[in-house]
């Protein structure tokens, strides 16, 4: 639906996020109150919605069947798990110089993941 908009695909490095981008984009000019950009209307944005909520998907499960997820989901993130539960154990000795609060933050793009690495096979 870009191109039936008659919107600039994207090229080069730009392509592997082209759809995400755009959905941004979008999102961003209808969370500020801003039109569309013109020929997009409500359906392509939903149209568009869906397709970056695939490739999401795609990109954590390591493929459209999900054959490579695991591996995906360690190169992507295993570092971080690896921090969380470092001081998970840290924090379960209970030592006193254990912080308090260890606080992350991050976008759905990063928290997704983690709560799909964490939930397991459920």
């Amino acid at each position: 639906c870009i191109a039936e908009c008659g919107l600039k695909l994207p090229s080069g490095s730009e392509k592997r996020y082209g759809v995400v981008q755009w959905r941004d984009g979008l999102s961003c000019r209808m969370g500020s109150g801003l039109p569309l950009f013109p020929g997009v209307t409500e359906s392509h944005y939903d149209a568009i919605d869906d397709s970056a909520a695939r490739q999401f998907m795609c990109w954590f499960k390591g493929g459209t069947s999900g054959e490579n997820q695991v591996e995906s989901l360690r190169l992507a993130h295993g570092r971080t798990v690896g921090e969380l539960l470092d001081w998970l154990a840290v924090a379960s000795k209970q030592e006193k110089v254990t912080p308090k609060l260890v606080l992350y933050g991050g976008h759905d793009v990063t928290i997704m993941p983690l709560l799909i690495m964490l939930a397991g096979s459920s």
